[in-house]
């Protein structure tokens, strides 16, 4: 699959824009190691899933740098429509809002503090809720061992680089 987004600046450090996605999903599981009724089992389960859709991206960035921000903050806000119209197999919505704030403490030392919320309504296949663990968001999780329809995620980093090319976190 693959997903195409146009932004275009609309004012001070605003960004508005569309998106489309596209995506075709195989998902199976085998019934033989499963305690499963006897009719079932040896039969594969599958899913064979199109995912297609439309979206909204609003962004503000203020960050001093895109790659090592050592101020300000990057705002993100996106709404996601899967429709059976648009070749869809599921028809659910995603919405999602992050806001990242980066704090300059003194040369090279930085505070980043994290904010991020998705929520997934409709008739939504598991593999598109929100999980902990993929991302920026909460590392250390196994990706996707806890998923739901509403996440909400705080964290925050302590940053120092002591090189030009090496640091810690």
């Amino acid at each position: 699959g693959g997903l195409v987004e146009l932004l275009r600046g609309v004012g001070n450090h605003w960004y508005v824009g569309g998106r489309y996605l596209l995506g075709h999903v195989q998902t199976s599981i085998e019934t033989s190691d499963l305690n499963v009724p006897p009719s079932l089992a040896g039969l594969p389960l599958r899913l064979d899933t199109q995912l297609s859709a439309l979206g909204l991206r609003l962004q503000r960035d203020t960050r001093d740098s895109t790659f090592y921000p050592m101020h300000g903050a990057l705002f993100d806000l996106e709404a996601t429509f899967f429709d059976n119209a648009l070749g869809s197999d599921f028809t659910f919505q995603t919405y999602a809002v992050a806001y990242n704030h980066y704090f300059g403490l003194a040369t090279n030392h930085v505070l980043a503090v994290r904010g991020y919320g998705r929520a997934t309504s409709g008739d939504a296949p598991f593999f598109a809720l929100a999980s902990f663990g993929s991302g920026a968001d909460l590392r250390g999780y196994t990706p996707g061992r806890y998923r739901d329809k509403l996440m909400l995620a705080v964290q925050a980093e302590y940053r120092w680089r002591f090189t030009e090319r090496f640091g810690v976190v």
